[in-house]
């Protein structure tokens, strides 16, 4: 089996050792790196807002449905005078 042109040249240009050490250096980098902690930081931080606005939403769902058919009945039975006596 046999590598494709481009596999070769680049094995034939840098040896194995190498492109272990940057693999190395590479993943080292990515581990220091600090700012994609802190975006998943705000994404915990913003799906536990939202959490929580759900949470408080369905908590006074059932108090506005009531509230509304109250209105509802107080209002259907108010009449509008349309003339000024």
């Amino acid at each position: 089996m046999t590598l494709p042109e481009d596999t070769q040249r680049m094995a034939k240009s840098e040896p194995y050792g190498e492109k272990v050490m940057k693999l190395f250096k590479l993943a080292k980098k990515f581990h220091a790196e600090e700012e994609g902690a802190v975006t998943v930081d705000w994404v915990v931080l913003t799906a536990a807002v939202v959490g929580l606005g759900i949470a408080a939403l369905a908590a006074i769902k059932g108090g506005t449905g009531a509230l509304t058919s109250k209105i509802n009945e107080h209002l259907s039975g108010a009449s509008i005078s349309t003339t000024f006596d």
